[in-house]
């Protein structure tokens, strides 16, 4: 296992970009299961010859949104672009995963997922034919007492009220570290565009899936037996899920394991320090091509 740590203290945070050019949308036939894909020229299997990338957001943010940063900031020669097509699942549930799946016919597929998206990944691991997977700051045990009170009394505010700016700093203060937002701003450009951006989103939706965020499992029990690709482990240290992805780190084949922490990071480092990632991730995916994935 390979740990590293990244100060980024003199780093700006980045700034979201309009969305959303190369992004198309997809539904499942016979379901209401809409995803996206980037990457994708039309609607056939794989028509491009590349390696699908699943992406699974965190709990308050649509997929696109989540990982919009990240594909916009790769530059055209990473692996992730180069030998990767993006396909973006906005609900946190097992069925819509599976049907998304099912839908493009994937029998490899590269997992990248953000906080309660790398717990799903976990523990559907025995179910995909994932050839490997980058999981950022993600859980992987129980809420505490203190993420389900605050959660709970946020979303009973969601479903009442719908979206309102304290539901909307709650989430935001589980996504960045103390630093970054008081660095920000309450009204800095980042956290407008995180505003709008999750404004679209249907709070019913949100606080659905929050709750059974906040009712999570354990997915660390016979995760090393599931989980049996290749994992990249990149943790924000401020991350409210940090104690959860290093007890996750623990419990992982050591030799199918990297770990990068990120200093001065809360949970969506891909947004927070995206910059940090870029080389980590591309080491990883060279990696995977030594072992015959992502050609």
């Amino acid at each position: 296992m390979m740990i590293h740590s990244i100060d980024l203290t003199s780093q700006n945070a980045s700034v979201s970009v309009p969305l959303r050019e190369g992004f198309r949308r997809h539904v499942v036939e016979g379901t209401s299961i809409v995803y996206h894909t980037y990457g994708l020229d039309d609607d056939g299997p794989n028509p491009t010859g590349r390696t699908p990338c699943l992406c699974v957001p965190e709990v308050g943010l649509s997929a696109v949104t989540c990982f919009h940063t990240l594909i916009v900031a790769s530059p055209p020669d990473a692996l992730l672009k180069k030998t990767y097509y993006m396909i973006l699942v906005d609900d946190l549930d097992e069925a819509t995963v599976a049907a998304v799946v099912g839908h493009r016919g994937l029998k490899e597929v590269l997992g990248l997922a953000v906080g309660n998206g790398g717990h799903l990944l976990c523990k559907m691991a025995r179910s995909l034919p994932l050839i490997g997977m980058v999981l950022i700051s993600p859980s992987s045990k129980r809420a505490s007492w203190f993420e389900y009170g605050t959660g709970s009394l946020a979303a009973l505010r969601l479903s009442r009220s719908g979206w309102t700016r304290p539901g909307l700093n709650h989430f935001a203060a589980r996504l960045f570290s103390p630093g970054t937002r008081q660095y920000m701003g309450g009204d800095s450009s980042l956290l407008k565009a995180l505003r709008e951006d999750m404004r679209e989103t249907d709070p019913r939706k949100v606080h659905r899936e929050y709750k059974a965020v906040l009712s999570r499992g354990c997915v660390l029990e016979g995760v090393r037996e599931r989980v049996k690709c290749r994992v990249l482990l990149i943790v924000g240290a401020q991350s409210i899920y940090y104690g959860e992805s290093m007890e996750l780190a623990q419990s992982l084949d050591k030799a199918r394991l990297s770990v990068f922490e990120v200093e001065q990071a809360g949970t969506w480092v891909n947004q927070e320090r995206v910059g940090s990632m870029l080389g980590v991730i591309d080491r990883f995916l060279v990696g995977l091509q030594q072992d015959g994935y992502g050609l």
